[in-house]
């Protein structure tokens, strides 16, 4: 394999896995555990080892399923409706996933142009068609948010090993 075949599939796989974690967040914020499912399948599209700990999740989803006796239970014990606080739904997780997507842009420009927030804003508007305030709304409450599960994200090298400190963080109820 050359080296430009090697460089692009390490960036295929370091974008699964940044997509991965994304979703592992957007379960974390909502509860809902169709996020889960959706980061397995990107990991496995990928040929990223699945980690430990979203294995484990599914185990723990499985004890939970023998005691379901109709569809409602089976909804609750593969937490497939979100928490009692939040919207739920497939739509609502997309609107967050975009909201993520446009955080992620201004950090991303942030980072490589060391620039502040407020630039970095203003040229994601630009380029998005977005509002300046609702770009800057929607950065703003994505980074200073609070997250519903508790989650430490850290940059390592192995994916697997990053991907099992999310769902430490997220699943350790």
């Amino acid at each position: 394999m050359s080296a430009a075949s090697e460089f692009l599939n390490s960036l295929e796989q370091d974008w699964s896995n940044q997509e991965a974690s994304n979703l592992l967040k957007l379960y974390q914020y909502e509860g809902n555990g169709l996020q889960v499912w959706r980061a397995l399948r990107e990991l496995h599209e990928a040929k990223i080892p699945i980690p430990d700990s979203i294995i484990s999740k599914f185990v723990a989803w499985s004890i939970s399923l023998e005691g379901a006796n109709n569809p409602l239970e089976v909804c609750k014990a593969l937490e497939l409706g979100g928490d009692s606080k939040v919207r739920k739904g497939l739509q609502r997780a997309k609107q967050i996933e975009d909201q993520y997507r446009l955080t992620g842009r201004v950090s991303s420009l942030m980072r490589l142009y060391k620039i502040g927030p407020i630039k970095a804003i203003q040229l994601v508007s630009r380029d998005t068609g977005e509002s300046f305030d609702q770009v800057k709304k929607t950065y703003y409450d994505i980074t200073s948010g609070k997250p519903k599960r508790k989650l430490s994200l850290h940059k390592n090298k192995v994916a697997t090993s990053t991907l099992d400190s999310i769902m430490h963080g997220a699943f350790g109820r």
